[in-house]
Parts: C-alpha cells; structure tokens; sequence
C-alpha cells in the first residue's frame, strides 16, 4: 500500500543500473564499455537519497550554507552550483543565494600582468542572479604595501576597480540593505558617498565605512586637502550628484530612510550640518585630529538620534578639550550600550559630564594608546623583535601631554555619576591603567581601613557599582585584579558581636573576564585567591564566581596547567565554571612594516 509521500531514501535496487546495461558490459568495444559505465554511474546519481528531497528543502538548505561560508556567504552558492546539473539549475533559480556580494582587491598583489576582461566579472553574475533580492556588499578597496607590478599600474587599475565598484552599487542603489567599505584610497569614501546619497539607498539599514587605520586617530590629519573644512562623507544631503540635470535633491531622511546602524571609521563627515536621524546604533571612531567634530557638533549628531539610540560607540574621536559650563546636557533615553575610547581621560570625563543615559546597562571605558602598543607590541613579538619599546615608538603620534593613566576617570564615575554606575549590568576596561598615588583619594571614605593606596580606585568602584553582574578586564591592571582579594574589615558595633565583619568586594559579579593580561599577574591573582579560599576562616566570605575566564598566550597556558597540577592554583574553588583560551596568532604580512 502506498504511503501517500516520496521517501527520503530510494530503495537499493533504484540506484544499480538496469539489467541491459549490465549485459552490454560484454561488448568488446572499450568505447561501448565506457559508454555503459558512465550512463549507470548518472543513473545511479539522479537516484541517490538527496535527489529525493524536495526542491523548496534542499534551496533552503543552500541558503543555510551561505551563513557558514568562512567567505561571508560569497563562495557556497558558486560551490553548489558546481555539483551537478540539476543543483546547478536550482542555486541559479534561486536568487537569495546570490545576495551577497565581495569585491576586493587583495589580488592585485599577486598580479604580474594587468588582467583582460570585465572589471568586476563575478559582482555582476550576482547582482543579475539576484534578480530584485535584497542585497549585502561588502568592499575591500587597499592599495598593497608592496606588488608585483609598478606602482603606477597598481594605482591605475585600484582607481579604475574603485569606479566599477561605486556604479556598480549605485545601478543597484534601491536593493542594497547592507553595505560595508573598507578601504585606504584617498577618494573612494567621497565618490561613494556623493555617487550614492543623490540616488538615495531605500532600503539600506546597515552602512559601514571604514579608512585608513587605527594609528591615524593621532595625526593631524588623515590626508591632506587644500580646504580644512572638506569631508568625505556628506551627513548633510545637499551635494548634488553627477550630473545638474535639475533632478530635486533628496532630504537625507527621504535618501536614507530605513538606515538605522551608521559606523564611520577615520572618516570625516560634514559634522556641521549632520542631517542624519532616527538611528539605533552609531559608531564614530578612529579619526585624526582635525577630522574630530568639535564640542558641540558632537552634541548637535547626539541630540538628532537621541530619541532611537540604544548603542553608541565614540573610540578615539572625542574633542580634546570640552567646555561643560556651555554644553547642555543630552539626554539620551533608550540607550543601552556605551563604548567609550579615548587617548587622554579628559575627553571622555567631558563626555560623561554632558550625557544623561537612565537606562545605560553595558558600559565600555578603552585607553587607545594603550591597546594599539599592546598590539604591536604582539606583532613585534611574532615578528621576531624586541618587545620593550615605549609606547611612544609604537604610537608615535600621540601627543606628549596625553595623561597616561585613568584614574581621575574612574574617579569622577565614582563620585559625579553615581547614579549612572549603579545601574551598569556590565563593564569592560580595556588596557585602563590606574595611579597607585592616594592623592585623589584624601578622604574618609576607607579611613577605617588597612588598604594599600593602589587599591582604594578600584575598590570605592566596586562597592559602588550594585548591578554589576559582568566584568570584562582586557590587559587588566594588576591593582584591579587584585583589589577583588582585598579584605575590608569593619568594626563589630552591636554588643554581641565579638568579632569583626570581614568583606570581599565582587560578590555582586556572576562572570568575570580576564583577557590579554599579563602571566605573572593573573598567576598573582589566582594563586592569592586559592589561598583565600583554602583558609577556614575567610573561605566561607570570599564570592565564588559563577563563570571565570581568561585568555592567555598558548605557551603560558602550559606553564598554567603546571601550575593547577602542582596544586598552587585550585580553580574549582573560584567558580562553579572555568575556561581559558589561547590568543590568536596575529596575522602577520610580511609586506607590511613592522612599525
């Protein structure tokens, strides 16, 4: 009786071939012979279990694959529909497997002959097998540092990818829903942006640009352009396009209608006169010194977005110097998620001191001096060089008179924003370093209490922050690290109370972090809070953490595991869960300079 459905799997006797093929096996002819073979092989194909799947299911799980393709969805679909026959005709009737589109230029160093040909041939065969989809692009438009060919051919046909690539977007301007540059040629971020905007981008949600690189935050200048006042992205919306032919000029809400996350990356924008709003997420970040808005143009992009923010990122792009008294306060009532660089504290206490965030849960503090020499620091090691260079080798731009140090930062989240850190779920500092000098906290506030100086920054902000549930230290500070070992004793008051009550900050954090730090310290840290949790009297007092992890250098991870086994460190008695992962090798390009 039939079942009424088509099986999944094909009985055995559907995949051999037929009887008269197997008698013609006999036939003398080689030719006749290779012949059979190859039609039971295709007989045998177009009957295996896959091919009994139906078609809606097997297109859906092609698309699947596009979301685990290493290559961001760009190399499955072309893959799939190199099978056979019939799974070629599927991808190619199935547009959403096409939605993806890469361009690069990372061959362009490996060229030893300028190439024949259609500039973006494989761009193309996507947008036209997409047919009205929705698109994602992403472009990688880099000059290399070194190739094959002269430098004027090279520069020559980036120029010329550059314009295929930016007419290329713009024929398909009302299908792009996300679009990602990255790039390092002077004009591409200009002739993108003015090609585009005047077409207008309807259903674009997600734009990212991204320039030059992160040491650029602490030049002058990013290029150099006769008038200091030009940008290469308009936020405004009154630059005109290609040609005058008297078309009405767009508002930048008509042009830019469903964007809601904008990230600009050394990227100077028309600060003055920002037109663009309604946005959930913005990211600013990594812009030389004279691309930076001033005070209180940051203010004005603030306040047109305040009402949908709900993350925020300003790395390495904060005015340096602020004026409180002539700001008024933004109140930005959604957001959620704060990530906050900076290469003197000064700029990101002006910050603080201007922003009302009442439903902030997520707070990010990142000295960028320091992660950038941290970096390097790790590409010179796998290079082969020394390590022990000042960081103002490693960042040479950076202004002398930067304040190295984030205590006065922490202290004036401590004192001036208290209300703001009570709330924060999660915090993450990133390569903060602290002043062990007692200066800044000459008060009573740990009067009663036999604490060394390094630790009262860390401690007073720990005891502060109630909600804390997540803590991320990134090249922690030692001081930080071991301030969560500090016990605060406090006098017994009440007449039965004999003895006094001994306290350990961090009881409140469920997952502490601890990333790129340095061996020694995080050793320090762990093998002081084992003894803790093996003495009989502070055990019982000291928090256990809910989850603990750490990354480390693959070689210290060996010399760690020497360390648990010889029973100097017990890790079962600092948290209930405890994973530690080795650093990824940096990517070294041997084209690239070390400094």
């Amino acid at each position: 009786m039939s079942s009424g459905h088509t099986p999944l799997f094909s009985p055995t006797s559907a995949m051999l071939p037929a009887p008269g093929l197997i008698m013609s096996v006999n036939s003398p002819d080689s030719f006749a012979l290779c012949t059979v073979v190859r039609a039971g092989l295709e007989l045998q194909q177009t009957h295996g279990p896959i091919y009994a799947m139906p078609i809606d299911i097997l297109a859906y799980i092609f698309h699947l694959g596009t979301h685990f393709d290493r290559n961001n969805g760009v190399e499955f679909p072309i893959l799939v529909s190199h099978v056979c026959k019939s799974w070629r005709n599927l991808a190619l009737s199935t547009p959403r497997l096409w939605t993806t589109i890469f361009i690069s230029s990372a061959s362009i160093a490996e060229w030893v002959t300028f190439p024949p040909g259609p500039v973006l041939p494989k761009a193309s065969a996507f947008v036209i097998r997409s047919q009205r989809c929705p698109l994602r692009i992403r472009v990688e438009l880099m000059v290399p540092a070194r190739a094959n060919l002269v430098d004027q051919v090279v520069s020559l046909f980036v120029r010329t990818l550059t314009t295929a690539t930016i007419e290329l977007i713009a024929l398909v301007h009302d299908r792009v829903k996300t679009l990602h540059i990255e790039t390092n040629v002077n004009d591409a971020v200009f002739m993108a942006t003015f090609r585009l905007l005047s077409l207008g981008l309807p259903l674009l949600e997600d734009w990212r640009i991204d320039f030059g690189n992160a040491d650029d935050s602490f030049k002058r200048r990013t290029w150099s352009v006769p008038n200091q006042t030009f940008a290469e992205f308009d936020a405004s919306g009154l630059r005109r396009g290609w040609l005058g032919d008297g078309t009405p000029q767009l508002s930048m809400d008509a042009s830019l209608p469903r964007l809601r996350a904008l990230c600009l990356c050394g990227v100077r924008a028309t600060w003055a006169h920002w037109s663009i709003r309604n946005l959930t997420s913005l990211s600013l970040s990594y812009m030389s010194i004279a691309d930076r808005p001033a005070m209180h143009h940051l203010g004005d992009v603030l306040e047109r977005n305040a009402a949908s923010l709900e993350q925020l990122e300003l790395f390495a792009m904060l005015p340096r110097k602020w004026a409180e008294d002539q700001m008024p306060r933004i109140i930005l009532p959604k957001l959620r998620e704060l990530r906050v660089g900076y290469a003197d504290q000064n700029e990101a206490i002006g910050l603080f001191m201007v922003l009302e965030m009442p439903s902030l849960k997520s707070l990010a503090l990142c000295d960028v001096p320091r992660t950038l020499h941290y970096m390097h620091q790790r590409d010179l090691k796998y290079r082969g060089f020394d390590t022990d260079i000042p960081i103002d080798i490693t960042v040479p731009n950076l202004a002398p008179d930067s304040d190295s140090d984030s205590t006065i930062l922490l202290c004036t989240l401590t004192r001036r924003c208290r209300s703001l850190m009570t709330q924060i779920q999660e915090l993450e500092l990133l390569h903060v370093l602290l002043d062990p000098q007692a200066r800044l906290w000459a008060d009573d506030v740990f009067a009663d209490q036999d604490v060394a100086a390094q630790f009262l920054c860390p401690l007073e902000l720990l005891l502060t922050m109630h909600s804390l549930k997540n803590l991320v230290l990134s090249g922690a500070d030692p001081a930080i690290l071991q301030s969560l070992n500090q016990p605060l004793i406090f006098p017994a008051h009440a007449p039965e109370a004999r003895k006094p009550r001994i306290f350990y900050c961090g009881s409140q954090i469920s997952t502490l972090k601890v990333l790129e730090a340095d061996y020694d310290d995080l050793v320090d840290f762990l093998y002081n809070r084992s003894e803790i949790a093996r003495d009989l009297e502070h055990s019982p007092l000291l928090p256990v953490f809910g989850r603990l992890e750490f990354s480390l250098e693959l070689a210290d991870m060996h010399s760690l595991q020497r360390e648990c086994r010889g029973n100097n460190i017990d890790l079962t008695l600092l948290a209930k869960k405890v994973r530690c992962k080795a650093l990824p090798i940096p990517a070294v390009n041997a084209n690239q300079p070390a400094l």
